[in-house]
């Protein structure tokens, strides 16, 4: 999918010369032209001349604001992946560049400990799979680029500030009250909660993180700006219905594998197929056209050829468009790929998607059975088909 020759533009901001050397050491061996930058003003002084495709700056390399820095980055490309690192004092000021969007990936040195070269390197594997300028010249030829949402631009307005309370973005969701209605909903579903009822904004706030909330509140937006046709109505809710059983599948697989990432799982499986839903509110009545009976969604070759990307190229374009995390864009795009190839989040959503296909289809996975023995596949089968039966109803 990466477009031949494509060089990939690297900017390091970082003050030690022998980190930025290691740093700059990851790229030799592939497209990447890398500048190494000891402050951010030398770095926005060549980006006047130079798109970067990733930044990846030590927050401690930053004479000035950090924010304001971020945000003239983003603004000069919104396609720049843009990655910040420090030590492990600086966690909570990285994670609110995460939270507002100005990052999409943090990083915790020392550099070993934490393996930052593998997320780095998943990243860039990640954007060299992406033909951004393809993707959103589609969406602009439709006379529909949606940028991010108003409610959520909102919600990074007030995350932008260290000192927010949990107050501030409750007042933000409040603002709609048919989202919070459904936010609500969505919060009290086996994929995020099980035996607890939480009938109170701030309650789902507190129990799930403003990291989670900033994703469902963008997934209930999706739902809105990408409608369907009634001709291809029926489509749309199978490909919800096809997200919402991932994500919860995914929070039990993620329980045996990651228990540390069950909060986040459910939402990035959520998204992770939202490239369809553009793709239904663009020509669904096309696509549904297409499909013989017992098909739920196009080959990749038939996704090829009537649009010249695929639904994933499409929705990693989108999330990184809207400054979502590198872990949910990784989500987006790397879902078909191999899953020895995958790591963390993306592999376990590609785990349960599988899993469903198989209920769907009725035809084994061929990569499914070469999953460690350990795992327990037979159980995440069986939990597959009983969340395809019963959720039969609920999206008739």
């Amino acid at each position: 999918m990466k477009d031949r020759q494509q060089r990939f533009i690297v900017f390091v901001v970082e003050r030690d010369r022998a980190l930025a050397a290691r740093i700059r050491g990851m790229f030799e061996k592939g497209p990447f032209l890398v500048y190494c930058c000891e402050d951010e003003s030398q770095a926005l002084s060549l980006m006047e001349a130079v798109v970067a495709d990733l930044v990846v700056c030590n927050l401690g390399a930053i004479t000035g604001d950090s924010r304001d820095f971020f945000r003239q980055v983003r603004q000069r490309n919104p396609g720049t992946i843009r990655t910040v690192y420090g030590e492990e004092k600086d966690r909570r000021e990285l994670l609110h560049h995460l939270l507002s969007g100005l990052a999409q990936r943090y990083l915790l040195l020392p550099w070993e400990k934490n393996r930052m070269a593998a997320g780095l390197a998943r990243d860039l594997r990640t954007r060299s799979r992406l033909r951004l300028k393809t993707c959103w010249k589609y969406l602009d030829e439709q006379e529909q680029i949606p940028g991010v949402p108003e409610l959520v631009a909102a919600l990074e307005e007030v995350l932008a500030n260290p000192d927010f309370l949990i107050r501030d973005v409750v007042r933000v969701v409040e603002r709609d009250p048919g989202i919070t209605a459904r936010l609500i909903g969505v919060v009290n579903s086996p994929a995020f909660t099980r035996g607890v009822v939480i009938n109170d904004l701030g309650m789902a706030v507190s129990y799930l993180g403003v990291h989670t909330i900033r994703e469902l509140l963008l997934y209930f937006c999706a739902m809105e700006m990408f409608p369907a046709s009634d001709q291809s109505r029926s489509l749309l809710h199978a490909t919800t219905r096809s997200c919402y059983i991932t994500s919860l599948l995914a929070k039990q697989i993620a329980a045996d594998l990651a228990p540390s990432m069950i909060r986040e799982i459910a939402s990035t499986a959520l998204l992770h197929d939202i490239g369809k839903l553009v793709m239904i509110s663009r020509a669904g009545s096309l696509i549904a056209g297409l499909l013989p009976a017992g098909q739920e969604w196009l080959a990749q070759e038939q996704e090829e050829e009537l649009f010249g990307f695929g639904h994933d190229e499409l929705g990693a374009c989108l999330l990184l468009r809207w400054n979502l995390p590198m872990s949910l864009v990784e989500a987006a795009a790397n879902h078909h790929s191999p899953l020895a190839e995958l790591r963390g989040a993306c592999k376990i959503v590609a785990i349960a998607e599988r899993c469903l296909r198989e209920v769907i289809r009725g035809v084994e996975d061929e990569e499914l059975p070469k999953l460690p023995a350990g795992m327990d596949l037979d159980g995440w089968r069986r939990q597959a088909g009983l969340l395809w039966r019963e959720t039969s109803l609920l999206f008739a």
